[in-house]
Formats: structure tokens, C-alpha cells, sequence
């Protein structure tokens, strides 16, 4: 292997990534209860790849395939109205215990003339933070500034939700921190840990003894430095002598 080159297998080509589009697109043209599960359709999608449905192409891990597929399926409903028929396709399940509030935001948006209809992404938001406040027009703003965040880093490919600071803002907003004390979070990150989303040393180095570099790209993970181990610490190992001639 040449000096430098990474380890692992190359990203999908354009070419791979069509055929999975077109399958996932063709499985959504089904009723929800005829769609193959996610894990089903990659297998599927995979051992036609493996038997040359796309000649010459690398074909990608079945844990990347199914990325994709999940990815694919998620685009085509996420900006849909929701309703109750959604929730007949596992992608887009809510957990039972935030169905309440979900629905409470739906109807208020349904009775608004002038608010467009709660979407997929938006009800997934709700769900996924209704466990931070009981104020449902508080949750529902903040919902909705996540959800369309996340659709403008799915447009443009640049995660908006990545950014310590995004996070905390959030976290702030639905908790209603005093703006003292969320200034002084975000001064006290900006000096610790520079805002960087890049991981620590020594938990790459963790990762990399189970992990290949395939996952630290799926996950879009950054590779950070090797940790740097600090000798001066270390007790000097005391050198056993040996026996000459029994005890």
C-alpha cells in the first residue's frame, strides 16, 4: 500500500448512489405496509450490486447501504404534512409518550389560516425535545428552528445542529436559562474547548483500536491527533534477574 493512502473503501460513486436512490424510490411507491424494512431493502440492493447490476463498482458495506437508504427515505417524507397515516412507516415512528404534545401543536397550526400544515421533520422534533418542557408553544418554536435547520444542512450538505454553541443555545432556550448564564457557558466553552467539533485525542485513539476508517467517515467523525503519552509519570519497571542455577 502506498505511504499515506487511508485505509478502507472509497466513498459511493455517483453511479452506486442513483441505483440506490431509484430502488428507495421505487419501494416508496408502495402502500407503507408493502415497503421492505431499511435492513431488508439494503441486503437487497447490495446482492444486486454484488451481482452486477452496476458493472465495475466498488460495492459499499451493507452498514453503508443501509445509511443511504435511510437517508433517501427520510428526504422524500420529512417535509410532508404529518398525520396519522406517517406513523404507519417505521421511519417515521413517534414515541407514544410525546404523541400528546405532538398532537396539540398539530391542531393549533390546523386552526391557524395563516400556518402551513406541522411536517414530518417538525413532529420528529417535537417528539425527540417534548421530555425538556411542558411549555408547548415554547417547545413548538423550538422545534421548529431545529427542523429547519436541519433541512438547510440537508439542502446544502453543511450540518447547521454540529456547533457546540447551536447545541447550547437549544438546550438554553427550552430550559429558559437566564442570558447571563448562557453567555457565560458559552464563554467558559469558547475558552475550554475553542468551539472545535473535532473529538479528543484520546477517545480517537480508543476508537480506532475497535473502529476502521470507514466508520469515522460514515459518522462524519473528525480524525484528530494521536494522543501524545506523557512518560515522566510512569514508574521505571525494575528489571528481574535472572536465576543462575536454581535459587
Amino acid at each position: 500500500m502506498e505511504k499515506g493512502r487511508k485505509k478502507g473503501r472509497p466513498p459511493i460513486s455517483p453511479y452506486v448512489t442513483a441505483y440506490i436512490k431509484a430502488r428507495v424510490d421505487a419501494e416508496q411507491i408502495k402502500t407503507p405496509e408493502k415497503r421492505a424494512p431499511i435492513k431488508t431493502l439494503a441486503f437487497n440492493v447490495q446482492r444486486e450490486l454484488i451481482d452486477g447490476r452496476v458493472p465495475g463498482e466498488k460495492i459499499p458495506k451493507l452498514s453503508t447501504i443501509e445509511k443511504k437508504v435511510l437517508e433517501f427515505r427520510r428526504d422524500m417524507t420529512e417535509n410532508k404534512p404529518w398525520n396519522l397515516d406517517t406513523l404507519r412507516d417505521p421511519v417515521n415512528r413517534i414515541p407514544p409518550q410525546a404523541l400528546e404534545k405532538v398532537f396539540k401543536i398539530w391542531l393549533a397550526r390546523e386552526k391557524d389560516p395563516g400556518s402551513p400544515p406541522l411536517t414530518v421533520r417538525e413532529a420528529r422534533w417535537i417528539a425527540q425535545l417534548s421530555g425538556m418542557t411542558e411549555d408547548t408553544e415554547l417547545l413548538r418554536r423550538v422545534a421548529e428552528r431545529c427542523a429547519l435547520r436541519e433541512m438547510v444542512g440537508d439542502l446544502s450538505k453543511i450540518s447547521q445542529l454540529s456547533w457546540p454553541a447551536i447545541t447550547l443555545e437549544i438546550y438554553a432556550d427550552l430550559i429558559n436559562m437566564p442570558l447571563d448564564t448562557k453567555l457565560e457557558h458559552y464563554e467558559a466553552m469558547v475558552r475550554e474547548k475553542h468551539v472545535d467539533d473535532s473529538w479528543p485525542g484520546y477517545v480517537m485513539d480508543n476508537l480506532r483500536a475497535i473502529y476502521d476508517p470507514e466508520f469515522f467517515e460514515i459518522m462524519g467523525m473528525k480524525l484528530g491527533p494521536k494522543e501524545e503519552k506523557d512518560d515522566s509519570t510512569r514508574k521505571p519497571k525494575i528489571a528481574k534477574r535472572k536465576r543462575e542455577g536454581g535459587d
